[in-house]
């Protein structure tokens, strides 16, 4: 069986909540095996890796930077795999906003720091608090289901 890991990144759990959703679609429609691993709290060594065939990798974005362990992680050795990529950033799901997110949060730091090619990458909107412990909100769940089953259907061919 075909072995996923999802990792990522994240400073206000929007990065987390697209990881689950992401996971939950390649195990119901996709009958993916699917490992969910948040980088804030556990690091991936690159031996570990070899019992993987598909990887994501996910961050949030907070001052126009990804999360440090995501980053790093985008180093790794992933040859031979098929990998994606997505970030979570408020710009992103702002209209007029996307192609310039897409463009410094996805293709600069993938071509600065990830030594494969992606199968496919995506820029989501995010979550910035407010006050009170409120958040602004801007994230579009049918364009992450839709990647989601995209990304499926590259992982199980």
């Amino acid at each position: 069986m075909l072995k996923t890991l999802i990792a990522f990144g994240t400073r206000y759990g929007a990065t987390a909540e697209v990881a689950e959703k992401i996971a939950k679609i390649l195990k119901e429609d996709f009958k993916l095996n699917v490992d969910v691993i948040n980088l804030e709290h556990r690091f991936i060594k690159e031996k570990e890796l070899d019992e993987y065939q598909n990887i994501i990798i996910g961050s949030g974005i907070k001052v126009g930077k990804w999360t440090n362990r995501a980053k790093k992680f985008l180093k790794s050795n992933f040859e031979g795999k098929k990998v994606a990529v997505y970030v979570c950033s408020r710009r992103a799901g702002e209209p007029g906003l996307y192609d310039s997110a897409f463009s410094k949060y996805i293709e600069d730091v993938l071509n600065r720091n990830l030594k494969t090619k992606p199968v496919a990458s995506e820029a989501f909107g995010g979550r910035k608090p407010l006050k009170n412990d409120e958040f602004y909100e801007n994230r579009d769940w049918d364009k992450i289901k839709s990647w989601a089953e995209k990304i499926g259907k590259i992982f199980s061919n």
